[in-house]
């Protein structure tokens, strides 16, 4: 997160803070503000926790943490509400960075290459296929969440609405979500990431964050179910006992 946005949520936790009153500051509840996107549109979703983190109460409404967001940070229109699912099925960085990845390198023959690929505006169809079939498939994830229990799965968005609604203001053509990322200028001459060898050649470097905060090389999905090797030691719901969507949501 960059300085700007760490000056924003210092700002919002003392004003948030100071709406809510004493009585919740002596009672040091945790205030959890997840900002998901950037340019001109994020997305909140935010509670106040006990301590012991088993109940979750809310001190004021979506709509008035959407009036504190929207008053400190002038430039950054923020859209509260929402169940917390929506921010973690979020088309975001987790689906883009190992999508294009492997639209970029699914067919490397394993030799040097002798530039870097631009990572973004490289994205063709076949990469935009792969970022589409990633989105329909959470999608599908958030239509059950939807039908089979209460929450409010209604602020999630599509991979290209999404990106238009964030960077809709620096794309020249959102006829595609291959253009929408070629064409996006917040984007513009950024390169995958490599390694450079002595003679300035480059190969791939597939231990950078953009695929190792994504856990690119674990093992989770094993015929069809979430039972791989990897499971233990992840943030997957089945390692905590939780094996169907209502006990998720509940």
């Amino acid at each position: 997160m960059n300085q700007e946005h760490d000056a924003m949520l210092s700002q919002v936790s003392r004003r948030v803070l100071a709406t809510a009153g004493p009585a919740l500051r002596q009672q040091q509840r945790l205030l959890t503000v997840t900002v998901c996107g950037g340019g001109n549109a994020a997305h909140v979703a935010a509670g106040m926790f006990s301590n012991q983190g088993a109940e979750v109460k809310l001190f004021f409404s979506f709509e008035r943490l959407e009036e504190i967001l929207n008053t400190v940070h002038k430039h950054t229109k923020y859209s509260v509400g929402g169940h917390f699912l929506n921010t973690t099925l979020w088309c975001t960085n987790a689906i883009i960075h190992p999508g294009i990845s492997y639209g970029i390198w699914h067919d490397w023959d394993g030799k040097p290459v002798a530039e870097q690929p631009l990572f973004y505006q490289n994205c063709n169809d076949f990469t935009a296929n792969v970022l589409q079939t990633l989105s329909d498939e959470i999608q599908a994830c958030r239509d059950v969440i939807a039908a089979r229990t209460t929450a409010d799965m209604s602020k999630w968005q599509p991979i290209a609405e999404y990106m238009v609604d964030v960077y809709g203001h620096v794309i020249s053509d959102t006829s595609s979500l291959a253009k929408i990322f070629a064409t996006n200028d917040a984007f513009r001459g950024l390169t995958a990431p490599c390694t450079q060898l002595d003679d300035g050649t480059f190969m791939p470097n597939f231990n950078t964050r953009y695929l190792t905060e994504e856990k690119i090389g674990h093992e989770y999905l094993v015929d069809g179910k979430i039972q791989g090797g990897d499971v233990s030691h992840s943030g997957c719901p089945q390692r905590f006992g939780i094996k169907t969507v209502e006990q998720l949501v509940g």
